[in-house]
């Protein structure tokens, strides 16, 4: 029998791919010619990222809500690098994630 927190690493993993899934359909549907100058476009992305991860966890993912199970920060450069091939120094990220 798995004990509760074997059950909430197996959920913070759902819900990391259920992001992931979730994100990479709408960011190649919504934003499909980026410039890698468009700070406002990113902050975009991330504001979208961090509130999908609120919206899961409220209504999906209850058991997660203060287990911090995912960064937004770590989701939005994993889906750069891998969409765009795009990375950031940290004053970008920190631009990026301030902007709204």
């Amino acid at each position: 029998m798995e004990n509760e927190d074997d059950l909430i690493k197996i959920r913070k993993n759902d819900l990391l791919f259920k992001l992931i899934d979730t994100m990479t359909f709408t960011i190649e549907e919504e934003f499909k010619d980026i410039d890698r100058k468009d700070i406002e476009t990113f902050s975009d992305i991330y504001s979208l990222i961090k509130n999908s991860i609120k919206t899961e966890i409220n209504f999906n993912f209850p058991e997660l809500k203060d287990k911090n199970p995912v960064s937004a920060d770590a989701l939005f450069q994993m889906l750069m690098k891998n969409l765009y091939e795009f990375e950031f120094t940290k004053k970008e990220m920190s631009e990026i994630s301030k902007k709204k």
